[in-house]
């Protein structure tokens, strides 16, 4: 008899862990859109406005400021950012929990939906970015002189590594940390 207390125990625990991050996963992933969308719909109006150079200064001189109002209306214990292995802007660099993680995607030949680390006090959900469209190549593939993205990226991002990229590579990821 004290066998079937101690499985239905059992059950319910891994039933409630796995709630638990099914709701993890799915603060992660609306952080996560909320943040892209709104980069990315801002990004895209720049660039059918004025071209590549339209869409550098944008980021240049916006994406920090939209990163941080997304961050803030997601209240006080999730918060939102993009990083990299390769950044433009140092901001970007991922700290060494996300690098690992980001090596570890390098590696796998196929790229995981999300990847969870947990941290004191919480976890961090990582979601890959991955260069998905061709236009995303105009700044982050190869850099032709004549298109002005080359002055502009050696102006404003001397130390740039985010160039060289092809379709589908792994950009970085948005990390979105969740805390109790």
């Amino acid at each position: 008899m004290r066998k079937i207390p101690a499985l239905i125990a059992l059950t319910l625990t891994t039933l409630l862990a796995q709630t638990q991050e099914e709701s993890l996963v799915a603060q992660g992933q609306a952080a996560s859109m909320q943040l892209m969308q709104t980069l990315g719909q801002n990004l895209q109006a720049q660039m059918k406005a004025g071209g590549p150079v339209a869409a550098l200064t944008f980021c240049n001189e916006k994406a920090s400021t939209l990163t941080q109002e997304v961050d803030e209306k997601l209240g006080d214990k999730i918060s939102v950012k993009r990083v990299t292995i390769q950044p433009r802007n140092a901001a970007n660099a991922a700290l060494p929990d996300e690098a690992a993680v980001l090596a570890q995607w390098e590696k796998a030949s196929t790229l995981p939906a999300y990847t969870l680390i947990p941290i004191e006090g919480g976890v961090k959900y990582m979601q890959p970015i991955t260069i998905n469209k061709p236009v995303c190549l105009k700044c982050h593939g190869t850099i032709e002189s004549a298109s002005g993205v080359d002055t502009f990226l050696k102006n404003h991002y001397p130390q740039d590594k985010a160039t060289g990229y092809t379709m589908d590579a792994l950009r970085g990821a948005t990390v979105v940390t969740i805390t109790h």
